[in-house]
């Protein structure tokens, strides 16, 4: 390349190397979607006549295009669709959050003497998408590089996203501090940790350095914070199903348990192959299509009775005092259900 700078040419050579990607974060995103797409669809499946959860539904599908959808830069007609498609769920997804903390799980007096709100809500959103789309389409121009355009763009998006996400939580939390019925209490009371513990780690780390401009690529002490926004959809499923017909403890501490089989099953076989490294490397059978099948099966055998028996101690550590009492329902349903003579039942 011929470059003239300070009024002197020169020929500069282009140096090309592989650019520094960090695949595990949005490996880790798309876990997070598609967590995100599989229980809003169960809570909707399972309980689609309840309050809000169509909503939840939105939310959760809008969440999955924002961490599951990327552009790769061809700009062809996919390409293009699916960056309009993430920019949309970046903008949206904020609104319908503060749009369900704010109605869950009733719409308060204020916003039914006022329903233009609601719609306020959204209208953030909708003025940068068209800003946004104005930009890129080159009919507003700014003084600026297209790179230090986008960069912009991407930060003042997220200056929205934690602001809605940040005014979520403290809505939660006012309908907590004032709500009278103990169903409502009870949901509440998931939703409102839960959220506290996957939004304010990601704003306060995340969000709002980048919105400030503190890293224009973020750090690794950034990219963590998003650890936490997979505990979103799973406390806001477990309040939409309703604390009365689906008991949260007993669920949560289910999830606990599988979440423990797994990492111990985890950690034997990789105990295992530090172990026995050796043997592993220089015997075919087990890196053989055979061993592979042999170590599945060995897996499945393991995981249900070791989850049964984590379970186990996870009522008796939790809740302990009902432990017998669950127990003697329990096997009482069993001997109901496979009762078959008239007299004795």
């Amino acid at each position: 390349y011929s470059l003239v700078r300070g009024g002197g040419s020169f020929t500069a050579g282009v140096v090309v190397s592989p650019a520094e990607n960090s695949p595990g974060l949005p490996g880790y995103l798309e876990i997070v979607g598609i967590l995100y797409l599989i229980i809003g669809a169960f809570v909707f499946i399972r309980r689609w006549s309840a309050a809000k959860s169509l909503h939840f539904y939105l939310f959760c599908l809008v969440s999955f295009v924002l961490y599951c959808f990327s552009y790769t830069g061809k700009l062809n007609l996919f390409d293009s669709s699916v960056y309009w498609l993430n920019v949309t769920a970046m903008l949206l997804q904020p609104a319908l959050f503060l749009h369900f903390c704010l109605t869950f799980p009733e719409k308060p007096g204020f916003v039914e003497r006022r329903p233009y709100l609601i719609p306020a809500l959204y209208a953030p959103g909708a003025f940068l998408l068209a800003f946004h789309a104005l930009v890129m389409s080159g009919t507003i121009t700014l003084p600026l590089p297209m790179l230090s355009v986008r960069w912009l763009l991407d930060s003042v998006e997220m200056g929205h996203l934690a602001l809605y996400f940040a005014a979520g939580v403290f809505l939660l939390f006012r309908s907590y501090r004032r709500a009278n019925v103990p169903l409502a209490r009870q949901q509440l009371k998931w939703v409102t940790r839960g959220s506290a513990l996957a939004v304010v780690p990601f704003v306060a780390l995340y969000a709002v350095p980048y919105f400030l401009g503190m890293a224009s690529i973020p750090a690794d002490w950034m990219k963590l914070s998003v650890l936490s926004l997979v505990l979103l959809p799973l406390t806001f499923g477990y309040a939409i199903v309703r604390y009365r017909l689906m008991d949260v403890d007993m669920i949560f501490r289910r999830g606990i348990a599988y979440a423990l089989a797994t990492a111990a099953i985890i950690g034997f076989y990789f105990g295992l192959v530090f172990l026995f490294a050796d043997f592993f490397r220089s015997n075919a059978l087990i890196t053989s299509q055979g061993g592979w099948l042999l170590a599945i099966v060995v897996t499945a055998l393991l995981f249900q009775p070791m989850v049964t028996r984590i379970q186990v101690r996870l009522d008796r550590f939790f809740n302990h005092e009902r432990y017998d009492y669950r127990r003697t329902l329990l096997d009482f349903a069993r001997d109901l259900g496979s009762e078959v003579h008239v007299d004795s039942l």
